[in-house]
């Protein structure tokens, strides 16, 4: 792919999976990896289809988690499956199933059937942060195309040659943990990008004073999916300064970016556990 940096051995798994594709692929990667940018090109690439090409989405059927993927997500891919192809590519048809790990039993259930006797022409591509919420029967018929992190040398090499400077290169890959899609994003500012909104919004809010941050609650707290790419986004910002302030040896900094980083984290656990979202925020908002 040219579009970002890739680990060698990611960009090594994609060529074969393309190269001798099998039935159903499993894209694993972290937040801000580009795990689901890489199952849409290996797709185009199986069907011999360029993404902005109708008949791309014609040949393609996606299903992105709105907050789960469930029955009726696979009532969706049955009936596509059912369509007519045309041609006579080994390749006619691709499912792609977003954040795969979001699906229920009862979707993961459903979509076996069709995990077993898939159509010989249709190659089927999820993408996840972690198989293990997979039951173990969909796990053992996918294979797994693992993105890896790129090192940080190899970031450096890559974009300062395209322009960038080593300075905003080191502190783009801190901030994205080195992921390779949100590191691309954050050089290039994609304001379209949602972590990169998420880290510009956690940014300025950290800059605020506490009396500001608590007026932004309400607004904040509307949105389940936005309030986790905000924590998100903390994390990432903390841990970054974190690192850059141990590095320079900046004791009383480190010791500010250890208990943000810990009052996110607090914030996190919280909400995993079903706590009242404004009453997290605000305790969260009280100790940045």
């Amino acid at each position: 792919m040219d579009d970002f940096l890739l680990h060698k051995n990611t960009a090594a798994a994609i060529d074969r999976a393309i190269a001798t594709p099998s039935h159903a692929y499993i894209i694993l990667g972290a937040e801000g990896s580009g795990r689901s940018q890489i199952a849409t090109h290996v797709a185009s690439k199986l069907l011999r289809i360029n993404v902005a090409d109708l008949a791309f989405e014609a040949q393609t059927k996606r299903i992105v988690p709105a907050p789960s993927i469930g029955i009726e997500n696979v009532r969706e891919i049955a009936a596509f499956l059912k369509l007519k192809t045309t041609g006579n590519s080994a390749v006619r048809r691709v499912v792609l199933i977003d954040d795969a790990h979001l699906m229920t039993i009862e979707a993961q259930n459903a979509a076996l059937k069709l995990f077993e006797e898939p159509p010989a022409d249709t190659v089927f591509i999820l993408s996840a942060d972690d198989k293990q919420p997979l039951l173990p029967t969909i796990q053992s018929r996918v294979q797994v195309v693992k993105i890896r992190t790129p090192s940080m040398q190899d970031a450096l090499v890559y974009y300062v040659e395209r322009g960038h400077t080593s300075e905003a290169v080191t502190r783009a890959y801190m901030i994205a943990d080195g992921q390779a899609w949100l590191l691309q994003a954050l050089l290039t500012e994609a304001n379209d990008h949602s972590l990169v909104k998420a880290i510009s919004a956690a940014r300025s809010i950290a800059s605020k004073s506490r009396y500001e941050r608590l007026l932004l609650i309400d607004e904040i707290v509307r949105d389940k999916s936005y309030r986790g790419e905000l924590l998100y986004a903390f994390k990432r910002l903390f841990a970054a300064a974190l690192m850059q302030s141990a590095k320079k040896d900046l004791k009383l900094d480190v010791g500010l970016y250890i208990n943000r980083l810990q009052a996110v984290l607090r914030a996190e656990t919280s909400l995993a556990m079903n706590g009242t979202p404004k009453l997290v925020f605000t305790d969260l908002f009280m100790q940045l």
